[in-house]
């Protein structure tokens, strides 16, 4: 990130990671980027017009101009080098966080020196022609002196401010390569792991790691005693798969996008998920029994494409939890079924579903800890907090308008309060809670988790 082109640019709000739009107010983002690109323009020319001033010995008025007109090209010129930059930068850095942090600041001073020699080759282009045009072709010899030495000043100045203000941050003790300090008793965690996306399964100390569906999928149902799991494959579609038999069965091809919009009831007797097929999702009730058919016991129009489905204890309501409402149906005595509506309630764990636009939901545990994940438009932020004060967190979110580079997903509390387990769009990360410390898992996504807390996400009980 140069001081001229890519840094200015930054400013505005372009950038080449994904740009979720949503909260972003472009107005503000455009007054923000003069503000900040002004006076470094103005600082940019001061010192470099002075430099070629003192070298060239020409009036510093003429000095300031050309200086001017060089940055704006190098500015332009700038642009498409910082996207394959930034295309090149986070290919290169290693995803883990721990790797990540720890090579950030090697890359970028790489960077740096990458775009310093970048800028002095295109303001040299701009001088040679004012210079040819002046008659004064005589001075080009010098020239390379004033910009080299002009650029080097201002970059000393602004690189460390650049890098101060748009480095991600770890507000953590330690980040670890692996999870070896978990508490015991350790927690089984399912996970579809990102090389093979094979449902796996590992503790939370990083042993113990199996396969338990040796086939491609994106999202899953898996049975309490695991030996039965239907899922969604790459391919688009709903496959069942039998541990006991080693055997996968085709059930339908092409099911919604929104698999992981689903639930089981406790009884087992029937699942919800979420169609997104058509102009409004739709909110669908099968009998388990005859999930395999997809017969359909119940179906409405759901609403927001984000909210979260989960059952309640009783196995006969079926809710809706989004950023704003919590609502549900109800199986009555007759078979049908009637729309309810709670009071605002913190969602249930392990959803990952929401992209932008609001701050989600914060997960709870018994006013110990609260850990959140912020999808607004300052995204890529996973937070802690102790009795309502700041505790811990990490941020991926570089550049002046702090869009990320990652999205944190699903934080969930481990059974001992003091462990929880979030996941990015590559791997699954245990924070350690009183030590402040983070450790990189495994690399894969939609995790559970096996214990008993699996079972409080039914306890979610409406209010009159």
């Amino acid at each position: 990130m140069p001081k001229k082109g890519p840094l200015v640019f930054l400013v505005v709000g372009l950038s080449a990671v994904p740009a979720y739009a949503d909260g972003i107010i472009m107005e503000w983002v455009i007054a923000a980027g003069a503000i900040v690109a002004v006076p470094i323009t103005l600082f940019i020319v001061l010192v470099e017009g002075c430099v070629a001033t003192w070298v060239l010995r020409i009036p510093f008025l003429k000095a300031a101009v050309v200086t001017f007109s060089a940055n704006l090209v190098s500015t332009l010129s700038g642009i498409p080098l910082m996207l394959f930059e930034r295309w090149i930068f986070y290919g290169v850095v290693p995803k883990d966080l721990h790797l990540y942090f720890k090579y950030y600041f090697i890359a970028s001073i790489l960077t740096y020196l990458f775009f310093l020699i970048v800028t002095i080759f295109f303001e040299w282009i701009v001088w040679r022609g004012w210079l040819n045009s002046a008659n004064q072709s005589y001075l080009t010899k010098k020239l390379w002196k004033s910009l080299v030495l002009g650029n080097v000043l201002t970059y000393a100045v602004l690189c460390p401010l650049h890098y101060l203000f748009t480095s991600p941050a770890a507000n953590v003790d330690e980040l670890t390569s692996d999870t070896t300090w978990a508490r015991e008793p350790t927690t089984s965690v399912l996970y579809i792991d990102s090389e093979t996306q094979f449902l796996n399964r590992i503790q939370t100390n990083g042993v113990e790691r199996e396969t338990m569906v040796p086939f491609s999928m994106k999202e899953y149902f898996l049975s309490e005693d695991l030996e039965t799991c239907v899922y969604r494959g790459t391919d688009g579609n709903l496959y069942h798969y039998n541990a006991s038999l080693g055997k996968q069965s085709l059930l339908t091809e092409e099911i919604s996008e929104a698999f992981n919009q689903s639930a089981t009831a406790e009884n087992k007797k029937l699942a919800a998920f979420v169609e997104l097929e058509g102009p409004t999702p739709t909110l669908e009730v099968v009998p388990v029994r005859s999930l395999f058919t997809l017969h359909e016991e119940f179906r409405t129009e759901f609403g927001l494409k984000d909210s979260e489905v989960d059952w309640l204890k009783d196995s006969t309501t079926v809710t809706r939890v989004g950023s704003a409402s919590f609502s549900g149906f109800r199986k009555k005595e007759d078979g049908s079924w009637e729309s309810l509506r709670f009071p605002i309630r913190s969602k249930s764990a392990n959803s990952n579903l929401f992209h932008g636009g609001l701050d989600y939901w914060t997960w709870v545990k018994e006013g110990y800890f609260k850990v959140g994940v912020n999808h607004g438009p300052f995204m890529g932020v996973v937070t802690v907090s102790k009795i309502e004060k700041y505790h811990m967190g990490v941020s991926d979110t570089p550049g002046f308008l702090r869009l990320p580079n990652r999205r944190f997903y699903s934080p969930v509390f481990l059974e001992n309060g003091k462990e929880v387990l979030v996941e990015d769009e590559h791997s699954i990360y245990l924070m350690d809670l009183e030590n402040r410390r983070i450790g990189h898992l495994v690399s894969g996504v939609s995790f559970s988790v096996l214990s008993e807390e699996i079972s409080q996400r039914h306890l979610i009980e409406p209010e009159s």
